[in-house]
């Protein structure tokens, strides 16, 4: 697209934010799955003793926080379709995402740069 988000027309913004969503949920799920997936290579290592039942404990803690994230994940908001229409928002119900309002959203995401673009460079 090559724009700033507050450039961007009602399409591409519906596009982006569709492709937002796709791209945190893969984000979310792949997470989780390593860090599982490491855990287990820990149980297979150590066969008894302390190390083992850190590990169980560990692994039910993380499953626990990999489902909550999963779900964060894949329903950011209630409709789900609510995350890229954002001219249908005031209805939809978003948690875990500063997507809910768009008055929420830090301007530090909405403003090109914070360096000064202006004066002396460095190269010539």
């Amino acid at each position: 697209m090559g724009k700033h988000l507050p450039l961007l027309d009602i399409e591409n913004s519906v596009m982006l934010f569709k492709f937002l969503y796709v791209q945190q949920a893969a984000y979310y799920a792949c997470a989780g799955l390593v860090k599982l997936s490491l855990i287990c290579q820990y149980l297979r290592l150590f066969r008894k003793g302390l190390l083992r039942k850190s590990c169980i404990v560990l692994l039910i803690i993380t499953s626990l926080w990999a489902c909550l994230w999963f779900l964060q994940g894949w329903v950011p908001c209630f409709p789900v379709s609510g995350l890229w229409n954002r001219l249908d928002g005031a209805s939809a119900k978003c948690w875990g995402t500063v997507y809910g309002d768009p008055a929420q959203v830090p301007s530090p995401l909405l403003s090109p740069t914070n360096l000064p673009l202006t004066g002396r460079t460095r190269h010539k």
